[in-house]
């Protein structure tokens, strides 16, 4: 089964002509099966070592509230980040739904004498300071306070990764913060990347951020491809993911024109790509051949007109398929495209600290499936735990309990988001020490 979308021109025609019979027309090497070649581009591939990445290569996402409230409770383990990773992945939202419920630092709480913002400073009336311009300046500012209090010079490259959608992941959140439970939970309301305002907005924030910090890299977007399967598996709009290729154009060219150095890149979900959406392309099982005609249909024109693959990797370690990792050696061959690979967020969800050995088999078996691929930077998901899950009797309480149990409130955000951190109460957890190593070698 074949996946058919409608084209409107630019970035996406191309890519989307390669369906059905025209698949051998598109591809780059002209050598598919049945298509004039001798040589299978699908042939087994020979075994590769393991990724083996060095501190450079290394990065965590940090998320407001982290970095600080490290340096203040714990400072031996910012030297420990500084050791064995050099990259800071700044994750912030559109719009900042989580302020609305617990301020200005959302891992953890941060002492008075740094003036914290409440909820009361965002209220969900369309505040300013929770747009994306104003909190990424906020991150950057808590990046340099924790520096300063630790007196440790950590993360010696800083990027930033957009997150266009609502903490339910059902739509993107509106980018105003015009929030309210009928247009922002219940239904999809009457914006996103199709009208105007929000594009001309969101651009101008983006343009903001790259000529104010000149970050290495801003990732445009996080699972962009939700859009094409949502929290159901069923695509929540075509014409939306349609709409957003012609925004990340817009956005590629107004990053570069202030910051000509940042490398720009949308950013995918492997596990959806590989998964329901490359499902549609097969009527057996999820095959390289299958994976090929999603990532022509869905990823490939947003690498052609970026600096990177960009991906996320969230998944349980027995739910990973090693070929669907190493399809991404393919992607030069079958495309001619020899841009690098960026896991910009890796992780394992769990929801109970009992189960940090999960994470630590992920982040094994990530290192054994990506072997052989060009792989530039692995970043796992987050610095620190969020304030409130390793409590003695394994109950959830504080800030992870008020903002992933909203009830009445605006947002709602996974349980698993709350472990997901390379660090405990501080403290270095199984997969940090994994992180450690690798940086050792």
């Amino acid at each position: 089964m074949v996946m058919f979308w409608k084209t409107s021109g630019g970035v996406a025609s191309a890519a989307r002509s390669l369906t059905g019979p025209l698949v051998c027309a598109g591809l780059a090497t002209l050598m598919l099966a049945g298509c004039g070649g001798d040589e299978d581009p699908f042939a087994p591939l020979e075994p590769a070592a393991p990724l083996s990445l060095d501190a450079s290569q290394l990065g965590v996402g940090v998320h407001h509230g982290d970095a600080l409230a490290m340096a203040i409770q714990r400072p031996i383990s910012v030297e420990l980040v500084e050791q064995s990773i050099s990259h800071g992945m700044l994750r912030v939202k559109s719009y900042d739904e989580l302020s609305t419920v617990v301020g200005e630092y959302h891992a953890h709480s941060i002492p008075a004498e740094y003036e914290p913002r409440t909820s009361a400073d965002f209220p969900t009336n369309g505040t300013p300071a929770g747009r994306l311009a104003p909190r990424t300046n906020d991150l950057y500012e808590e990046v340099a306070a924790a520096r300063e209090r630790a007196d440790v010079d950590v993360f010696s490259e800083l990027s930033v990764v957009v997150d266009f959608w609502r903490e339910r992941g059902d739509w993107v959140v509106r980018w105003d913060g015009l929030l309210n439970q009928d247009t922002n939970i219940e239904g999809k309301g009457t914006y996103g990347f199709t009208r105007e305002d929000m594009v001309t907005d969101l651009l101008d924030d983006l343009v903001e951020v790259a000529q104010t910090h000149k970050p290495r890299w801003i990732i445009v977007g996080d699972a962009m491809d939700r859009f094409l399967a949502g929290p159901e598996g069923e695509p929540l709009s075509e014409e939306e993911f349609e709409a957003f290729e012609d925004f990340f154009v817009q956005a590629v060219d107004a990053i570069k024109e202030v910051s000509p150095d940042t490398g720009v890149a949308a950013g995918f979900h492997w596990e959806n790509i590989t998964g329901p959406i490359a499902a549609r392309y097969t009527d057996g099982d999820v095959n390289d051949q299958a994976i090929d005609k999603a990532f022509a249909e869905v990823v490939l024109p947003f690498v052609k007109a970026g600096d990177a693959l960009a991906l996320r990797s969230y998944a349980n370690p027995n739910d990973m398929v090693a070929s669907h990792y190493q399809y991404l050696r393919r992607v030069e061959s079958l495309h001619g495209v020899s841009k690098p690979v960026i896991v910009y967020s890796a992780g394992s969800p769990i929801t109970t600290q009992t189960a940090y050995t999960q994470q630590a088999n992920y982040f094994n078996r990530l290192l054994e499936y990506l072997g052989g691929v060009n792989v530039e930077l692995l970043a796992w998901e987050r610095l620190t735990n969020v304030d409130g899950v390793d409590t003695t009797d394994q109950s959830v309480v504080g800030r992870c309990r008020a903002l992933s149990n909203p009830e009445g409130r605006v947002v709602q955000m996974e349980l698993s988001r709350c472990f997901d951190g390379l660090f405990a109460l501080f403290m270095p957890k199984a997969v940090m020490d994994l992180v450690a190593a690798q940086s050792a070698e």
